[in-house]
Order: structure tokens, then sequence, then C-alpha cells
């Protein structure tokens, strides 16, 4: 059965990437926009019997991306597709996967029964924020792991003193990995209250002193949580301090604290299109998922 390849509109560098590396023909699509901000979209070549892939990255604003990937997987399907398949190598509203407060929706699940309604059979995603999101797409869902592309780009480089940092205890897991494939040593932070109703403080576990610190996560949105990791590492004689996450929404005011931080290197996929951040944020390294979602499809 012959594949083959479209994308939304911030979506064409990677889709060309990913196009190169799997020969997989990159259709081309039309996006019209009405007066009164609707969208149609229109597929300009013959996607019949033919399995689709739908290349999504959901740059902000996150609910254009959503429905633009609604409109696509469902134009292909109304094409008579063989199969719709969505890569969305950040996958929007994935932190939504529980309801914390009465009234609210479960987001994801909604997204899930959406994607599934438009006509998409299968859905790859890179590092899904949680386990409890996955469940919504059951066996329809496969999730990448960016470790696979960091890990090869770490290696190559001539790693003395270092030491992989958990910037919280969810991270913690992630962080064992990268220390167990470079041989190195963790140290993990930790939220506490020093007493009751007090602000919640960072305490280190681990001996950083002197150590080059890697910090992993599965992603930055407001770098928020960025700083404290940061300060409590140099108070405790750490002397470089680099970044490495999947996902790099930076959502402001998030160049401006990470410029401020002075970061020896930043290294984020392209799960988001990256272009602006790059000209804006210092020493931001950016590694393609163009092979792995390649090897994935192939």
């Amino acid at each position: 059965m012959q594949s083959v390849l479209i994308a939304g509109n911030g979506s064409q560098t990677l889709a060309h990437e990913i196009s190169k590396q799997t020969k997989i023909k990159l259709l081309k699509t039309e996006t019209l926009q009405f007066s009164d901000s609707e969208t149609l979209i229109r597929i300009k070549e013959s996607v019949q019997g033919k399995t689709v892939y739908v290349l999504e990255q959901m740059n902000a604003p996150v609910n254009d991306k959503v429905m633009e990937l609604l409109l696509l997987c469902n134009a292909a399907k109304e094409n008579r597709a063989k199969k719709v398949i969505a890569l969305v190598p950040y996958l929007g509203y994935s932190r939504q996967d529980r309801v914390t407060k009465t009234g609210e929706p479960i987001s994801i699940k909604v997204l899930a029964k959406a994607l599934l309604s438009a006509g998409c059979t299968k859905m790859i995603t890179v590092d899904i924020h949680s386990q409890r999101g996955k469940k919504y797409f059951g066996k329809k869902l496969t999730n990448l792991e960016f470790f696979n592309v960091s890990i090869h780009e770490l290696k190559k480089r001539n790693w003395k003193n270092e030491i992989v940092i958990a910037p919280d205890e969810g991270a913690r897991k992630l962080a064992k990995k990268y220390g167990k494939t470079l041989k190195t040593q963790i140290a993990w932070m930790e939220k506490y209250r020093p007493k009751p109703e007090a602000v919640a403080e960072l305490k280190l576990h681990g001996i950083v002193n002197g150590k080059n610190a890697l910090i992993v996560d599965d992603m930055i949105n407001t770098a928020s949580t960025m700083k404290p990791v940061v300060e409590l590492l140099r108070k405790n004689g750490v002397k470089k301090i680099s970044v490495l996450v999947t996902h790099g929404l930076f959502s402001e005011p998030a160049t401006q604290r990470l410029n401020e931080l002075n970061l020896d290197e930043i290294i984020v996929s392209n799960s988001l299109d990256q272009t602006k951040n790059k000209k804006k944020i210092k020493k931001l390294k950016i590694l393609s998922l163009a092979e792995l979602l390649g090897n994935d499809i192939q």
C-alpha cells in the first residue's frame, strides 16, 4: 500500500525532512481562511486507497493547530484514504489528563475522541506528558522517545565530570535512564515545606560540587521552575549547566528567564517549530525528530 504525507501550515520544514528521510511523497495542501476566521483545508492530490500520514506541530495558538489537524485527518478520510495516521510530536492538551477540580473536562480524552471521529486510525507522538493520557487512545497510540535521538548526540561529546539532574520527582526516572546510559551519577530535586503553610522550597539530593550538570525533563514552558533549580545548583558548586528537554514550548517570559540564567546549552527537539526561538534564546540547540519519526513509519 502506497504511503503519502501531508502537513499543517507550520509543519512544512519537518515534513520535508521526514519526506527526504523516508522517500514518502509530501503532498500539496491548501489552507483558506474565511473572513469570520473559519478554516478550509483542501488536499491537492489524490489520497484514495493510500496510507496518509498527517503531520502537525502544535505551536501556539494550539487550538488553531488542533482544528487544522482534525480537518486534515477528515479531508484524507473523506477522500477515501485507506488509513489516516496522525504524526503529532508534541501532543497538545496532554497535561490536561484528569479532573483536578469539579466542573472540569478531561481535555486529552476529548481530543482523542475527536481525532478518532475525524478519521484518524492511529496516532504517533513523542514523550507524551503522562501515562494517564495514553489510555484514552488505547492501542492506537505509539509513544516514541526523544531519548533515542538525544543520547546519540550526547555520546558524541567528550563527557568529563558530568552529573545528570532531575529538576523534580517526576523527572527522576528519566535522569536515571540518562545516567545509566552515560555511566554517570545523578542527583534530583525535591519540593518540601519547612513548616506547614510555608512556601515550598527545593531540596537537593546528591553531591554536585565541582560537577558539570545536565538537567533533563520532558518540557520547558515558561521556565518558571528552571530558575530556582539552576540557582540551587550554582549555590552547591556546579561549574557548567546544560538543559535537555523534549518539548520547548517557551511560552513567555521563558525567553527572558532562560537568557538571564546564562546556561551553557539548551537542547530541545523540533517537536515544535523552533525557528523563531532559535533567534531569541541564547545557546539553543535543536535536534531533529525526522529520523525517529521516519524510522517508525517506514
